[in-house]
């Protein structure tokens, strides 16, 4: 069974988690899911809420697949080291992205632009 989940990488962004529109969209989104042995978080923004994630689904194994990708890509592709010129791009509002970030991940992105 697949689920939209679209509203939930907004308040991960906005650093609304907590609202309570956020917890509201988290219950509907799972509720179907409850009994599920696994969960693919299928978007980089999710593992951010896999607490919140895992209350509503908590006999399921959560899988995330962005570690392994990340994995394989430097093991195949290597990318150049981060420089201090680098910069994040966003279709947003980069100070927002940059806090997003902050709140989300825990570290700060650096420079980011609007594209």
């Amino acid at each position: 069974m697949s689920r939209i989940a679209q509203p939930l990488s907004g308040h991960i962004e906005g650093g609304t988690v907590e609202s309570r529109e956020c917890q509201a969209a988290l219950d509907r989104i799972f509720a179907p899911l409850r009994d599920a042995d696994s969960v693919l978080l299928a978007c980089t923004h999710y593992p951010a809420i896999t607490p919140a994630i895992r209350v509503r689904v908590p006999r399921a194994q959560l899988l995330d697949p962005a570690e392994a990708l990340v994995t394989h890509v430097l093991e195949n592709a290597p990318l150049p080291r981060r420089r201090a010129a680098d910069r994040l791009l966003t279709t947003g509002d980069a100070d927002a992205m940059r806090a997003a970030t902050r709140r989300a991940w825990g570290f700060d992105p650096g420079r980011c632009v609007r594209a």
